[in-house]
């Protein structure tokens, strides 16, 4: 189904329970090439070894990891752990011809000494080696600007997940989480995808992936494409 919609590159998040080689056997009879994909905090922290081997076996370029683990408000003092955590990471997967990424998540945006606790994290990497992945919803929703953000930190956001949220859904709330009806088809929310699309050409995003946690996603994700079509 994916490939019909025309997709031919994706993001993987797991295997969906299989052995990875059987699921990876699945996604190449589909015709799909899996050019990025997930490692959780915990094995980043133990063994970033192990997630650069689950990187190669998928034939992924991209690693990201989509959340730092925090009590119920994300601090600073998260922020200086992750730090190591991230870079030694980044380092490992830097000398495997791979990039690391930290998956934006909303909860940066808290006030922090540095501006927000994104630019600590930003400003607390070394471009290259700890770079970002840019899920607008969250931004958005968190506070933060995807087009300001694309400007401020040139080149170092090479993918995004592309959502827009249900409008009337209250924003500026860097809290991480939003129920999944407000994620919405592109064009119909909330989120200024033209301008979006047009900052990420000029400062180097290669790969835009569709997320749709709607739960009737299968749905959504047609008239999303369709949307997209519209703006060449």
């Amino acid at each position: 189904m994916v490939r019909r919609w025309g997709f031919t590159e994706v993001e993987a998040a797991g295997t969906y329970k299989l052995p990875l080689p059987e699921f990876v056997a699945l996604v190449k009879k589909a015709g799909l090439r899996i050019v990025s994909t997930g490692a959780d905090f915990a094995t980043l922290e133990k063994d970033p070894g192990a997630a650069v081997k689950d990187a190669q076996a998928l034939g992924a370029v991209q690693v990201m990891c989509a959340w730092i683990p925090h009590k119920e408000r994300f601090s600073r003092g998260d922020v200086d752990k992750a730090l190591p955590v991230f870079a030694k990471a980044g380092r490992a997967m830097r000398d495997a011809g791979l990039r690391f990424l930290y998956h934006v998540h909303g909860y940066e945006f808290q006030p922090g000494p540095d501006g927000t606790l994104f630019d600590a994290l930003a400003k607390g990497t070394e471009p290259g080696v700890v770079d970002f992945q840019m899920d607008v919803f969250w931004v958005v929703h968190g506070g933060g600007s995807p087009v300001e953000l694309f400007s401020q930190y040139p080149g170092r956001f090479p993918s995004t997940h592309l959502k827009d949220i249900r409008k009337g859904t209250k924003v500026c709330e860097p809290t991480g989480n939003a129920p999944d009806e407000t994620s919405v088809a592109l064009g119909e929310g909330m989120i200024d995808i033209p301008g979006i699309l047009q900052a990420a050409n000029k400062h180097g995003v290669k790969y835009h992936f569709i997320e749709d946690e709607h739960p009737r996603s299968e749905d959504q994700i047609p008239r999303s494409l369709k949307y997209l079509s519209s703006l060449r």
